[in-house]
């Protein structure tokens, strides 16, 4: 190792120049520990450079420690290695190939992914050269995904924007949509800008995460220059999402910090607070006390699911969480169907013997619901229902609770809550126009026919607008008659006054005077 090496030849140069020597037990370089200085000589080593004196001086020209890497750019350091290789001093040039020259930059972005994370550059964990040559192609890798997310990242942006925070009933969506639209905008140094508004000032480095993201996000550091960057981008964002809104009072504020962490925060003390969970906590209540599935019909099985989901991620958000078991013993006592009744046994034993969870339990009776006659029927015509006379008429809709059309008497305020469709397949299957269903119902007579009713509207507006024509034909009619008549008494010497009628001498010139003097001379 070069660090041994060293410290071999050191001992006159020390003590004799004064001058820090790399690898001499306690001294250092500018505080460098001698751990520090070791790790980097070794990843020179690691990546090809094999020649001691070589190591050394990319160490003294390039960075003392790995901590020295975290703000260099990768255009900096393949400058820097040119650099070395072009020095005029013939015994200090430093002639590295090519690929140890892309290996170097790829440590750059090895070093800055711990402190993406919060962490210190280490090899603790690296226990071989050639382990260490694949995380500096996963490194590499990772800074091209980044390139390539920043260069697109505009587009998605603007297509997720989560719009304006009109309200506090809008918060739990609304957070979402912000959430999704912050993992789509990359910060100074590449970490998606939703490590902002986590709820954790610091993630755990050393706890398991899904991906490299997920972990930047849950721990990036919280301060620093590029941390106030990225706040006053979210900052700025948020001004937008409530400029206008009720929702910009509560950070108006705290509007000189530019901290966009800060904004989040105070929105989230607010609209998250005890007062709105309770809010929350209520619908979620009621969802549990009321939701029933009792067929296809009523309603279809996936909103079902869809309520009960919604009811246990209200209870995950306010920290009432149910518990895998209890959610699934919730699922078996709601499903009310007579026609699954042998598959909710069955389901309940396999739970007893731990062979059931709640996935396996909703998938299953997902498909029994699609195959129930309600399930099979659902939107085929009149023909292929039943129907029921008897008994108490829904509480909502036309169909009971096993899925057949009810017949018999509604109350008025059911009826007329019941669209035109609804009256209509009522009342042809009452009219018995359905041979399957028998002969018509007399007992409540026939009905009013609904679809009917458009095509009357329709006839009598064909029929008034026929009308109308025949009405102006006949006045024209009468007016040509008019005339002839007119005529026919002018020949036959009729009275002359009535024949000066038309005459129109008033648009004549002197009209108006010739005819008072031939009226005075014929009196």
């Amino acid at each position: 190792m070069a660090s041994s090496d060293s410290g071999d030849n050191s001992d006159s140069t020390a003590s004799d120049n004064n001058d820090p020597a790399i690898g001499m037990g306690d001294l250092n370089i500018n505080g460098a520990n001698e751990e520090d200085l070791e790790q980097l000589l070794t990843v020179l080593q690691w990546i090809g450079i094999d020649d001691d004196f070589d190591r050394e001086k990319v160490s003294d020209e390039l960075a003392e420690t790995l901590d020295d890497l975290k703000d260099m750019k990768p255009k900096e350091m393949e400058e820097a290695t040119l650099a070395l290789a072009k020095t005029k001093q013939v015994a200090s040039r430093v002639i590295m190939s090519a690929k140890i020259r892309k290996r170097l930059v790829s440590v750059v972005h090895w070093v800055q992914d711990f402190y993406r994370c919060s962490e210190k550059p280490t090899l603790n964990d690296v226990t071989s050269p050639q382990q260490f040559l694949e995380l500096l192609e996963v490194a590499s890798e990772r800074d091209g995904i980044r390139t390539h997310r920043m260069k697109n990242s505009s587009t998605l942006a603007e297509q997720t924007d989560p719009g304006a925070l009109k309200g506090g009933h809008m918060w739990p969506a609304w957070l979402e949509a912000q959430e999704n639209h912050l993992s789509c905008t990359y910060g100074v140094k590449g970490t998606p800008l939703s490590y902002l508004i986590r709820k954790v000032a610091v993630g755990d480095p050393e706890a398991v995460y899904s991906s490299f993201d997920e972990k930047t996000v849950a721990c990036a550091p919280l301060s620093g220059p590029s941390f106030e960057a990225d706040a006053a981008v979210l900052h700025q964002k948020m001004i937008s999402w409530t400029q206008g809104q009720d929702s910009h009072q509560f950070i108006k504020k705290k509007k000189k910090e530019n901290n966009g962490r800060v904004d989040y925060l105070l929105l989230a003390n607010h609209y998250g607070g005890a007062g709105n969970n309770e809010v929350r906590l209520k619908k979620a209540q009621q969802i549990k006390d009321t939701l029933h599935y009792k067929n296809e019909k009523v309603m279809k099985f996936n909103t079902f699911l869809a309520k009960v989901e919604e009811m246990c991620n209200i209870f995950d958000d306010v920290g009432q969480s149910m518990w895998p078991d209890a959610k699934l013993t919730f699922l078996l006592d709601r499903v009310q169907n007579s026609e699954m009744s042998a598959d909710i046994s069955t389901l309940r034993a396999q739970k007893v013997q731990g062979k059931c969870d709640y996935t396996f339990a909703a998938d299953f009776l997902g498909g029994r619901a699609a195959a129930t006659a309600s399930g099979t029927s659902y939107g085929r015509s009149i023909s292929g229902m039943t129907t029921n006379s008897n008994g108490d008429p829904p509480a909502q809709g036309i169909y009971t609770g096993d899925g057949s059309l009810f017949t018999g008497k509604y109350p008025s305020r059911s009826w007329y809550a019941l669209s035109g469709d609804e009256k209509q397949k009522v009342n042809d299957t009452r009219r018995g126009q359905d041979p399957s269903q028998g002969p018509p119902n007399k007992k409540y007579g026939t009905a009013k026919n609904y679809g009917g009713r458009k095509i009357k509207a329709v006839n009598s507006k064909k029929k008034n607008k026929k009308e109308e024509k025949n009405i102006a034909a006949l006045a024209r009619d009468i007016a040509a008659m008019k005339r002839t008549v007119s005529a026919m008494a002018t020949k036959a010497g009729g009275d002359e006054r009535s024949e000066q009628v038309d005459d129109q001498a008033g648009t004549a010139f002197g009209g108006k005077n010739e005819k008072k003097r031939a009226k005075t001379n014929s009196d």
